[in-house]
């Protein structure tokens, strides 16, 4: 076990070197980042670890990417190598992502973290690997369909595409009660938006197209 740490951790004396040239780091904080990082593989390599030991080793790492932030905002600028520095630190999140799903696959939670902290840091292209993965371990789970149809919607645009989350996890879960509230809470706020960009275009609903002409009279819908 111990040789399998130190070889992970021998493999970042490169990333350590970069931590130094771009100066965001004291020499003491780096040592104390690999120390850490060094305790944490070795709780991973014991014979039974808790998901635990996964999420606050993922914390760790998110902390420092927020602190890398701070220290660059105060800088008032930016450099390469600053954006090198969080890159590692998202990559390694990332990493260790992929290492506690391996072992918990049914672990929900985890997998909608892992979702979110791909969203907040722009990586689309895998977060939609993400919730696919998420979505053929966890049919049944209703969050997850949600979750991924306001995220085609919001972040995407595609309000067809995330119909077609909504349709599918409701041939999946038996227990569609949430799901068929949050489609209905989905097409509320379709309605609403396409209503306030007739008022803005000076159109009218009988401008739209009929299917769409529907759905903008849903806001007068009242759920009970």
């Amino acid at each position: 076990m111990a040789e399998a740490v130190n070889f992970l951790i021998e493999n970042e004396v490169s990333e350590a070197q970069l931590y130094e040239r771009a100066a965001v780091f004291t020499t003491h904080e780096i040592q104390d980042i690999f120390k850490k990082r060094s305790r944490f593989e070795y709780l991973l390599r014991r014979r039974r670890v808790d998901a635990s030991c996964y999420t606050n080793y993922i914390k760790f790492e998110q902390n420092l990417i927020e602190l890398l932030r701070l220290r660059e905002a105060h800088r008032g600028h930016g450099s390469a190598l600053v954006r090198a520095v969080c890159h590692s630190f998202i990559s390694k999140v990332v990493v260790l992502y992929r290492r506690a799903l391996r072992e918990t696959k049914g672990n929900v939670g985890l997998w909608l973290r892992f979702a979110t902290f791909c969203h907040q840091h722009g990586n689309r292209r895998l977060l939609s690997r993400v919730i696919t993965q998420a979505l053929q371990m966890n049919p049944s789970c209703a969050g997850l369909w949600a979750f991924a149809a306001f995220w085609e919607y919001t972040s995407q645009g595609d309000v067809s595409a995330a119909r077609r989350f909504f349709l599918r996890g409701l041939r999946n879960c038996s227990h569609g009660k949430v799901l068929w509230h949050e489609y209905f809470r989905l097409e509320v706020s379709h309605a609403t938006s396409l209503a306030a960009r007739c008022k803005l275009l000076g159109l009218t609903i009988l401008d739209l197209p009929r299917a769409e002409q529907v759905r903008c009279v849903l806001p007068r819908v009242h759920i009970l």
